[in-house]
């Protein structure tokens, strides 16, 4: 008769501890090797995170300023919710809400852990799709459509709003599979509305969004027509075979049924970028600065109060003279300022944008209109406020 499991497994335990085999038994634990910043956002730092066993994840945190800050937390915490409430293959999962000690040792943070992609956002994709021709054009700008429509649709059907739908928040991957990324903004319909105004890309956001900065699913239907006219070209855009299906999302707000006509819509698009154009390896850009808050004792607080008590009125004379600058246009532009040696560069609309006094220069550019350049002189006296309002969308 064989001896019972648990003898059998304590006979074996003995014999291994007596041959010294649990005594050479190592285990190999996973470590962190690297840590890479890819973006920045207005509240929060997005980094790439590979593992010792090759597992790459992606990090986002808040910005030390933010940190502890209940409305900028429960941000981080509901876009989490959302994400693990979805399960679509075009769009970004969440894998977990991961505590942190924030900076300055002030509190506990949340940083928000995400599956990492391969692939490139549909922004930066604009030269490879101008140098395509117009059947090839039309056949990415179609698959495309047919994913967002799939993604947008769900979402619908969910009750969640993306808020933020543009090229940018569009990842394509090498196999020309999209996935949505970005829900911070994001929210339930019929569920708390955020505490602030939305403001994402002027030429994705539907007209009636604009002014109370709100968001909504009809919104992202807008977005999703502005994103398809986007990658359509302007010539393209203009077919009647194309406006048909832009004045439906446009105007009617109803997202279209796109069927294939003997051909798989998301079978894959041909031709590609190569290969290594796709991959995100190597991002050339400066790192975030961060200033994370400096833990002062009373006494330090109280000396460096008395410092600045000192040589405030001294500070105060050699502030230069300010001005006042509000800015828009017609189609959406990026402006770039130069005043007393300082430059500034923002999206429009811009408003009471502090400038030193004197020469002003600005230039603004127009994506929407093949990166068309405007360029305007203004001499501004201290304390004086400047509006530029300018309509270039008929030219």
């Amino acid at each position: 008769m064989l001896a019972q499991p648990h003898r059998l497994f304590s006979n074996l335990l003995a014999q291994g501890s007596r041959s010294g085999f649990f005594k050479t038994t190592h285990f190999d634990y996973v470590k962190q090797i690297s840590r890479e910043e890819i973006a920045s956002g207005g509240t929060a730092l997005i980094d790439r995170v590979s593992y010792s066993n090759c597992w790459i994840e992606i990090h986002k945190t808040l910005l030390p300023k933010y940190q502890v800050q209940h409305e900028y937390e429960a941000l981080q915490k509901r876009e989490f919710e959302i994400l693990s409430s979805l399960d679509h293959p075009f769009i970004l999962k969440a894998l977990r809400l991961d505590p942190k000690v924030a900076a300055g040792e002030i509190g506990t943070t949340q940083v928000l852990v995400l599956e990492h992609i391969n692939g490139l956002p549909l922004n930066a994709l604009e030269d490879f799709l101008g140098a395509l021709s117009e059947d090839e054009r039309s056949i990415w700008a179609m698959n495309l459509l047919y994913q967002l429509i799939s993604v947008v649709r769900y979402l619908g059907k969910k009750e969640v709003v993306h808020g933020d739908l543009s090229p940018e928040n569009i990842i394509v991957q090498p196999g020309g599979f999209i996935k949505l990324i970005d829900f911070g903004v994001a929210r339930w319909e019929g569920g708390t509305p955020l505490h602030f105004k939305v403001c994402g890309r002027p030429q994705f956001r539907a007209p009636e969004l604009l002014a109370e900065g709100s968001t909504s699913h009809s919104g992202d239907i807008f977005a999703v027509a502005k994103v398809y006219e986007w990658i359509l070209g302007m010539d393209l855009a203009e077919q009647e075979v194309h406006q048909k299906i832009l004045r439906k999302m446009l105007d009617q707000r109803i997202l279209p049924n796109i069927r294939a006509k003997g051909v798989d819509l998301v079978q894959g698009l041909c031709p590609l970028p190569a290969p290594g154009e796709m991959r995100q390896a190597e991002i050339f850009r400066e790192p975030t600065k961060i200033c994370p808050h400096t833990k002062f004792t009373r006494i330090r607080q109280d000396f460096l109060m008395a410092i600045l008590v000192v040589i405030f009125p001294f500070v105060t004379t050699w502030t230069p003279a300010l001005s006042r600058l509000t800015i828009n246009t017609l189609p959406y532009s990026v402006v770039s300022i130069d005043s007393g040696g300082e430059k500034f560069t923002q999206d429009t609309p811009i408003r009471d944008l502090q400038v030193p006094s004197g020469k002003v220069s600005i230039r603004m550019v127009f994506p929407s209109q093949y990166n068309r350049q405007v360029i305007r002189h203004l001499t501004l006296g201290p304390g004086e406020s400047a509006k530029v309002f300018e309509d270039f969308s008929k030219y």
